[in-house]
């Protein structure tokens, strides 16, 4: 290879027809241009950079970073090199440089991370668009502390994108036949690969009305393709598109290139072998038959090894003919390979138990738990993990399982509700503190904030409301012979529980734990999500409702149950479920005296 390709330019040149650079280690350094500092001295003397046509000198690594520049994408004022700490200046470039040549500390030498990073906060990079901070507060790089700015436009560029300056020309066979030429304008046009705007500044889509019957909902966002612009689709002809931009997020595309090559067919592995109509070999329990068996009829305390849930009364299940090892039919076919929205690999069902424990590393599985990545709980049982180097995503069985889109009452609109790992945001248009209408009769209606904590949708799966990193799960769906009686107590408020407590017969309250767990007078005082406090007068126990001062009520103590904004009333029902797996009451349903509306909580 010929060296004088790999020799550094001189940023002082024409950019069109740049100066190459070449080392330097006699006579002596005279001043930089960029840092207006000397030569080094000690062993830290070395080389330096000359411009044999300008005659100039730079020290290492300040030839990257001229004190000014003229850019191409801001030809009608110079940029200025600019830290983000403002502590520093020019002159202490070679210093840096040095020391993150390194792996010596460096953090020291920048002041507060706020402090430092606070101008960049409103800025933004004009070419890259992403905000002008630090990567890595802790270690940051040369590029990080350093941006080109513009005081008169408010234009700025990150270093590393004026180091590595956009091709003037471009040839990508791919989306085009012809050559593309950079033009450094802002033009008020879609871009033809996208859809969005080519103003930097315009972060639009441009949508136009698709002819009837070629709609497409992308299969990331939800939202309309436009087929005017690039997308991605199947090839096999199914109706499935995904904006380019949305095909492209880290998070969906795991970045290999695909095309041309041959698509490989996937292996389908059997999760059980069939033995009979009745029996079945489960590669979970391959020791053992598994045979079918069509409800819980004696009532006993089952629970499904695969999603940790008790087997009901209407439940068909495999259990085991030798031990009492039990699994739902349902969950005895869940997949052995999924493909899941929430991540962009392939992900592989594990047992984790002995002896597919060695399969799964430690770090993964803790004490027989292990930490879902959709619903961040403490989890046992079965469990999809990615087998990819270095990728870490997990989930149970439960939160695999879920569907996607689902309908769901919380939302009785023509909007499906879709899988989602951003926090505090709803998918679809749903935004924080947007208000859902349900309605109830043409006049009727009440609001429900659906990114609070206590209006959430319960899960079907693991019975609590979604946390915040998966905002939408189904709602809780248990067979109605449980929910008839059993285990609801049903209260109509007295006026004396709009003041202070809500009171629940004993009797009832006793019932229902002591038949689903025989849970005794001594352990009542904790872990209820709606609290239950000490007896009151023999026969009662009480709940808290407390008052808060935007005069809406939540019920229970710490992380609270059910939030509305109508003021209770005497009449008003509240419907109380014990949960046994959390051991706890839960609100199950709230029915307003006047307005008749039953609530989801």
């Amino acid at each position: 290879m010929d060296g004088s390709k790999s020799k550094p330019l001189c940023r002082m040149s024409d950019l069109a027809k740049p100066h190459k650079l070449g080392r330097r280690f006699d006579p002596p350094l005279t001043v930089c241009i960029s840092c207006k500092g000397q030569q080094y001295t000690g062993n830290r003397r070395g080389y330096y950079y000359y411009c044999a046509t300008c005659d100039l000198e730079f020290h290492k690594g300040c030839y990257l970073f001229p004190p000014e520049i003229k850019h191409p994408f801001h030809l009608i004022h110079p940029l200025t090199l600019t830290f983000l700490d403002h502590n520093l200046v020019s002159s202490a470039i070679p210093e840096i440089w040095f020391l993150l040549s390194t792996e010596y500390p460096y953090k020291h030498m920048f002041g507060d991370e706020e402090e430092c990073a606070s101008d960049g906060n409103h800025k933004r990079c004009n070419s890259c668009r992403k905000k002008i901070t630090y990567r890595d507060p802790d270690y940051p790089s040369f590029f990080d502390i350093t941006y080109y700015h513009c005081s008169i436009c408010n234009f700025s560029l990150h270093s590393s994108c004026v180091k590595d300056s956009p091709p003037h020309t471009i040839e990508n066979l791919k989306s085009h036949e012809h050559t593309l030429t950079l033009f450094p304008r802002l033009l008020p046009l879609p871009c033809d690969a996208c859809g969005f705007s080519l103003d930097a500044r315009d972060d639009s889509v441009y949508s136009f009305a698709v002819p009837s019957g070629d709609e497409l909902s992308c299969g990331v966002c939800r939202k309309l393709v436009d087929v005017n612009y690039g997308q991605y689709a199947c090839k096999k002809g199914c109706h499935y598109a995904v904006h380019s931009k949305c095909a492209t997020k880290n998070e969906v595309w795991d970045g290999k290139d695909l095309d041309g090559v041959p698509e490989e067919e996937e292996e389908e592995i059997e999760p059980f072998v069939r033995i009979d109509e009745e029996t079945i070999q489960h590669f979970s329990h391959d020791h053992h038959y598994l045979k079918i068996h069509h409800g819980n009829d004696n009532h006993e305390n089952k629970f499904c090894q695969a999603c940790i849930l008790r087997i009901t009364v209407s439940d068909s299940f495999y259990s085991c003919v030798q031990c009492d090892f039990v699994i739902h039919e349902t969950c005895a076919g869940l997949p052995r390979i999924k493909h899941h929205p929430l991540h962009k690999h392939p992900l592989t069902l594990y047992h984790l138990h002995y002896p597919h424990l060695n399969e799964v590393q430690s770090k993964y599985y803790d004490l027989g738990f292990f930490a879902c990545s959709g619903c961040s709980r403490e989890c046992c049982g079965f469990m999809y993990k990615c087998c990819e180097k270095d990728c870490d995503f997990q989930l149970d069985a439960r939160c695999a399982s879920l569907p996607d889109p689902i309908i769901h009452d919380c939302h009785p609109h023509d909007h499906p509700l879709f899988f989602n790992l951003t926090e505090g945001e709803c998918m679809v248009y749903m935004k924080p503190n947007h208000m859902i209408k349900m309605y109830e009769g043409a006049k009727t209606s009440i609001g429900i904030v659906p990114n609070s904590g206590n209006s959430r949708p319960m899960c079907d799966g693991c019975r609590s409301r979604c946390v915040d990193t998966l905002v939408v799960k189904t709602k809780m769906n248990y067979a109605r012979d449980e929910l008839d009686g059993a285990m609801i107590i049903s209260k109509t408020l007295t006026k004396s529980d709009i003041v202070g407590n809500v009171a629940l017969p004993k009797a009832q309250v006793m019932s229902v734990l002591t038949r689903m767990n025989g849970v005794t007078d001594e352990g009542l005082d904790n872990g209820f999500e709606v609290q239950v406090h000490d007896i009151v007068e023999d026969d009662l126990y009480t709940v808290t409702l407390k008052r808060i001062d935007d005069m809406k009520y939540y019920f229970g103590t710490g992380w609270s149950t059910m939030k509305h904004s109508l003021d209770l009333v005497e009449g008003d029902v509240l419907k109380l479920y014990w949960d046994q797996f959390e051991n706890k009451f839960i609100v199950l349903t709230f029915q307003h005296k006047t307005m008749g509306i039953m609530i989801p909580v």
